[in-house]
C-alpha cells in the first residue's frame, strides 16, 4: 500500500509541473497586457511558494526522507482522499480557468470574473488544492518532512490568495466583494451560488 500511495502522489507532482510549465511557457510565448498586478515584495510570492509547493514534497517521498515505518491504514486513506480532492479541485480549476489559469496572481485587460465550476464553491480551488496535496502526500506517506512543509504551504497560499483577491476587488469591485461573500476562501462553501 505505501508503495502504490507513493506511486500516486509522485505521479500527482509530476501532473502539476508539467501543468505550471506549460502554463508559464504559454504565458510567456503570448504576452497579455496585465491590468493589475502584484506590487513590491509580494510579486516574488510564487518564486518561493511553487517550489516550496511542487519540489520539497515530492523529492521528500522519492527518497523517503522523513517516511515513518509505520501502517496506519485510516491515516494513509485520509491522505489518499485529501490527494483525489486535490487532483479532482485543480483538473477542475484547469479546465474552469483555462486561458486566465497563470502561475501568478494578475488580472488581464480582458479578465472576467470566474464564478463557475469549483469557483461556485471556493475562490481559490487550485490553492485549496494545493494544499490537500500537501497534506494527503504528508498523510498518504506517513511523511513528517512533508508535514513539516505544510503550515509553511498553507501560509504562503493564504498570501497568495490575499494578492489576488486584492486585484479582484481593485478590478470587479462590488461584483466580486458579493462573490467573495458567498463562497469559501480555500474550503468550499457548499451552499454557495
Amino acid at each position: 500500500m505505501a508503495a502504490a500511495l507513493r506511486f500516486y502522489f509522485l505521479i500527482s507532482y509530476a501532473v502539476a509541473l508539467v501543468v505550471v510549465a506549460v502554463r508559464t511557457i504559454s504565458m510567456l510565448a503570448t504576452p497579455r497586457r496585465a491590468e493589475h498586478t502584484p506590487s513590491g515584495a509580494r510579486r516574488y510570492l510564487p518564486a518561493i511558494v511553487i517550489p516550496l509547493l511542487l519540489v520539497v514534497p515530492p523529492l521528500a517521498v522519492l527518497f523517503r526522507v522523513g517516511e515513518l515505518d509505520a501502517e496506519w491504514p485510516a491515516v494513509r486513506v485520509a491522505g489518499l482522499a485529501l490527494g483525489v480532492y486535490a487532483a479532482c479541485m485543480q483538473l477542475w480549476a484547469l479546465a474552469t480557468l483555462g486561458r486566465f489559469l497563470v502561475p501568478r496572481a494578475v488580472v488581464f485587460a480582458d479578465h472576467a470574473l470566474i464564478t463557475t465550476g469549483p469557483y461556485r464553491f471556493v475562490r481559490h480551488p487550485v490553492y485549496s488544492g494545493s494544499i490537500a496535496l500537501v497534506l494527503g502526500t504528508a498523510l498518504a506517506t506517513l511523511n513528517v518532512a512533508v508535514l513539516l512543509v505544510c503550515p509553511l504551504v498553507i501560509v504562503g497560499m493564504l498570501m497568495e490568495a490575499r494578492v489576488e483577491e486584492g486585484l479582484l476587488e481593485t478590478r470587479f469591485g462590488s461584483e466580486y466583494r458579493a462573490y467573495a461573500r458567498r463562497t469559501g476562501c480555500l474550503v468550499p462553501r457548499l451552499g454557495g451560488g
